[in-house]
């Protein structure tokens, strides 16, 4: 198996590349639909979204942590037959339910969408399994390739049905239908065939559905409403949103929330399917996951602080020039969101350390404190009728709240906790700075153009500062040019044992 670093850059680098093309193909689907659209196809998602969390009743995700092939492909029939089974319950509230559940969420418009939920749900059930299976068996460039597919050709199919049929909401939900089929049925075709192949066998005895079930009885047991609980708390605005205020609100809210976690979907996740299989081998190895946390931490802050800190900084200015004036609001709310988005983003990847360490019960508790708190916030933005104050308040206490998760994940990591918090802290520092010269001649000066110039400007001195700064950075740039020889370097001592 590669190692750690060369994985997260493989899935980064696609990942990356899906970011290039959404900048091309995003800015005409804004322009091809309207707020409305995106405000109805946020609300069904939510929902969709919602039955997602109790895919396989949670035990796709202990598919890394078999503790040999039998047991995972134990494991891979029995998230089969429930994702089956699942399907059917979902299709008998999605469907005969529907209009009683869209008149619920305040859309009775919505009825007919709903019907399309237990297909979302299926699919997202099955690929979830399949990326588990490719995750453990470390083939990370399928889960490239079908990440990069995933999250473009959705684009690409929404945007030829607006030009060729209307633009509307069942354009978005088709676009993303067509590509998820199409990436499960890469990643499940390959997956499969790896797991069944009998090259690396482990030659262990066959595992049964009871013995499966049992060793890995925390994910329905604690995990999965560790997973309703965070879909809920990210769904929620959507649907308290959608209650009180019209539709173009929930609209700028779901297009700004896309925007501003592309670095979670892209580098988070990436660092995400790495550490999961790597911490999991630590762990099990040494009883600490001090290396496993320090790459991902590292390689978050070092690659993904930068854009997230200019998303928050100077939102406007990008949802203006590359989407139009019409979603300058969405830009607004990216501004007010940037806490907790940053906080999120640095927490979420390394979150699966509870589950590693037999503390799904902690990570219960920070789930339902932040569910807590973004009803509570939420509901009292919408008796007060403010969007902005609402979201305000949502985004300090959740970030609050993944600070208190990130320093416990460290702690229960075995890993120094000051030592990574200076890390994040000295990458937004130097972000501030670079990007600075471009908020000022935006806010004070308003300069649209030269401001977005001066944004790659910084671009280019925070990331020339970054390989003079960092001897760990710098080193490993030498030896991938050939400038140095691949001789053993601080990095290495975290490497070492990836290649086992």
């Amino acid at each position: 198996m590669g190692t750690f670093f060369s994985n997260i850059s493989k899935l980064t680098f696609s990942r990356g590349l899906s970011i290039g093309l959404g900048l091309v193909s995003t800015p005409i689907l804004s322009r091809l639909y309207r707020p409305e659209d995106f405000g109805a196809y946020g609300v069904v998602f939510s929902v969709a979204a919602w039955f997602t969390a109790f895919a396989c009743l949670g035990y796709n995700q202990a598919i890394p942590l078999a503790a040999g092939r039998q047991e995972a492909r134990t494991l891979v029939r029995l998230c089969m037959w429930l994702s089956a089974l699942l399907t059917l319950v979902a299709t008998a509230i999605c469907g005969p339910g529907g209009p009683w559940l869209a008149d619920l969420l305040g859309e009775p418009q919505l009825a007919p969408y709903l019907w399309l939920v237990p297909l979302l749900f299926l699919i997202d059930s099955i690929k979830g399994t399949s990326e588990s299976i490719l995750a453990r068996e470390g083939r990370f460039g399928v889960v490239s390739v079908a990440s990069l597919i995933d999250l473009n050709l959705a684009r690409l199919v929404s945007i030829l049905w607006a030009l060729m049929l209307t633009a509307g909401i069942l354009g978005l939900i088709v676009g993303n239908l067509i590509a998820s089929s199409l990436s499960l049925v890469i990643a499940l075709t390959v997956g499969i065939k790896v797991l069944w192949s009998q090259s690396g066998d482990d030659g262990g005895p066959a595992v049964s559905y009871r013995q499966a079930i049992k060793n890995h009885i925390q994910f329905p047991k604690i995990n999965l409403w560790n997973n309703l609980l965070k879909v809920s708390t990210g769904r929620m605005p959507v649907f308290i949103l959608a209650a009180y205020f019209d539709p173009a609100v929930v609209g700028f809210f779901t297009f700004a929330t896309n925007i501003i976690s592309l670095p979670l979907r892209v580098l988070g996740n990436s660092v995400a399917d790495v550490f999961y299989p790597e911490a999991a081998r630590e762990w099990s190895e040494s009883g600490s996951v001090e290396r496993a946390l320090h790459f991902a931490v590292k390689f978050q802050a070092t690659v993904g602080i930068f854009p997230m800190v200019a998303l928050g900084l100077l939102g406007p200015l990008f949802f203006e020039v590359v989407f139009s004036f019409r979603w300058t609001e969405a830009g607004v709310l990216s501004q007010i969101l940037a806490f907790w988005t940053l906080m999120n983003f640095i927490t979420a990847p390394i979150s699966s350390l509870f589950l590693i360490v037999n503390r799904a019960g902690t990570r219960l508790m920070f789930s339902i404190m932040q569910l807590a708190v973004t009803l509570l916030s939420l509901l009292a933005g919408g008796i007060i009728g403010n969007v902005r104050l609402s979201l305000a308040i949502m985004s300090l206490s959740l970030g609050l709240v993944s600070l208190m998760m990130f320093i416990r994940i460290l702690r229960l990591g075995k890993a120094k906790v000051w030592s990574n918090i200076g890390v994040i802290l000295k990458e937004v520092g130097y972000s501030l700075l670079t990007l600075l010269p471009a908020a000022a001649a935006f806010y004070f000066l308003e300069l649209r153009w030269s401001s977005l110039g001066l944004v790659v400007l910084g671009a280019m001195a925070y990331f020339g500062m970054l390989y003079w700064r960092d001897r760990e950075i710098h080193e490993r740039v030498l030896r991938v040019m050939g400038r140095r020889p691949d001789i053993a370097s601080p990095l290495d001592h975290f490497e070492k044992k990836d290649s086992k």
